[in-house]
């Protein structure tokens, strides 16, 4: 029988203001406690294809977890986890802002006050520059990203999405063209896919009609510096992409093509394209908000190959047998990404050599109760069809009340089956068969917020 006694207190105002000569500040906070009740007597069997259990059983092989992968793990929210960031932007002028964000975490608080593999803290530092300069008379926007950029997604998504990553972007803008340089560091550590260093070069054409309507059209080439190297050879791509939107509608595509390995020739097309249709909705009224999205991509059995790692657990310490009271691994998977999607390129690069498509739709609403009091439903589906292997549909969902309190401050009681994955090489999500029950009291802003 759990008792569990929660305290949670905000000083207001949340939002502070300061000014010193030229330099302004702004801090704010984002938090959230979550406990999710699995105890010795629930029933912890999950849902996962027999051929992507394999393949996380074959990822082990070298670990002392050697785990089945046919049941929930230990994770943090078990045992009421806590995270809170103090965020803090520096704007030296109009357009220039540095930001600071400093987490900690408390990843159980059933294992006592302040045990030190339990207690984390991290950095997020974010670079935002936007600035016009004139030359011969033409008015030139530029404006750059630099470091860590949360829930990053290339192009409209086909591969690299919904991860965080560190890297640089400097975009240059003229009337209605832009061009884009994207370099994107190491992705074969924290997240496994093998690129060490990723550059892109981007062209688009961009027309905004007004505040409810524009239209993209463009083109990138991308080249991947492999971290392991099939055949001493790197990984280049094309791919061309269209956006429109209407109000409160989003239609995009893209269609990606992966060179050849040996001599940057296309030489069987269809192994090596894909691509990606999606379609976005969005409703927010005074008693009712709705967020829908639906994906579709197809991959042939080329494209994704080498953009995978070994499966080794990268977010809990592989020295050790057991799961329970080891959340923290080489690398951390961050408690505030818990409030990730699961659809990500890894999901997908799992596939080697096999041609496959998917269909991903996701739905978030919340409907009024009363005064403060709110319903809501949040359901992710994907449903993956591979070519001579088995075929996954994922259903997740968490749907509960929620409590409104000021400054964007939840309180929420639910139920899901949606639990945080520390057992592989990317942040990912395990789908319990039965339902979970849970509490949680967030609040998350800004660009940590679920996109």
């Amino acid at each position: 029988m759990y008792k569990i006694f929660l305290v949670f207190s905000l000083s207001l105002p949340i939002s502070l203001y300061a000014q010193f000569d030229s330099l302004k500040f702004n801090f704010d906070i984002l938090t959230a406690t979550d406990h999710i009740n699995v105890n010795k007597n629930t029933n912890k069997s999950i849902y996962l294809p027999s051929n992507i259990r394999t393949l996380r059983q074959k990822g082990h092989n070298t670990s002392l977890l050697h785990l089945p992968f046919n049941q929930l793990t230990d994770v943090p929210q078990y045992h009421a986890s806590t995270f809170v960031g103090l965020l803090t932007k520096v704007s030296i002028k109009k357009g220039y802002d540095l930001s600071f964000d400093l987490f900690s975490e408390n990843r159980g608080a059933s294992f006592g006050t302040l045990r030190l593999d339990k207690v984390t803290i991290y950095p997020k530092i974010y670079l935002h520059l936007v600035d016009t300069i004139n030359i011969l008379n033409q008015k030139i926007g530029v404006e750059v990203d630099l470091n860590d950029m949360n829930k990053y997604q290339l192009n409209e998504g086909l591969g690299i999405n919904n991860i965080d990553v560190q890297g640089e972007i400097f975009k240059l803008s003229w009337k209605n063209w832009q061009y884009q340089y994207t370099q994107i560091w190491d992705l074969s550590q924290h997240i496994n896919l093998n690129i060490n260093e990723l550059f892109s070069h981007k062209i688009s054409y961009i027309k905004r009609i007004d505040i409810d309507n524009s239209h993209k059209i463009g083109i990138s080439y991308d080249n991947h510096l492999m971290f392991k190297v099939l055949d001493n050879e790197n990984i280049n791509k094309i791919s061309f992409f269209i956006k429109k939107e209407i109000k409160k509608h989003q239609f995009y595509t893209e269609v990606s093509i992966r060179f050849s390995d040996t001599n940057n020739t296309i030489t069987i097309p269809h192994h090596n394209t894909a691509a990606l249709v999606g379609y976005e909705y969005k409703v927010k009224q005074k008693k009712h908000t709705w967020n829908f999205k639906a994906k579709g991509r197809y991959f042939g059995n080329n494209y994704n190959s080498n953009f995978t790692g070994n499966g080794f657990p990268k977010y809990r310490n592989p020295r050790f047998n057991i799961t329970h009271n080891n959340s923290v691994g080489d690398y951390l998977y961050p408690l505030i990404n818990t409030y990730n999607r699961f659809d990500q390129w890894s999901v997908y690069t799992d596939y080697q050599g096999i041609r496959l498509v998917s269909i991903a739709l996701f739905s978030n609403s919340e409907v009024q109760l009363y005064k403060n009091w709110w319903v809501m439903a949040d359901i992710e589906t994907n449903f993956i069809g591979a070519e001579d292997t088995d075929n996954a549909f994922y259903f997740f969902y968490k749907t509960g009340v929620v409590f409104k309190m000021p400054y964007d401050t939840r309180f929420e009681t639910y139920i899901t089956n949606k639990i945080m994955n520390l057992d592989i090489d990317y942040q990912s999500f395990y789908q319990s068969i039965n339902p979970l029950f849970g509490f949680s009291v967030n609040r998350i802003i800004g660009r940590y917020k679920q996109r």
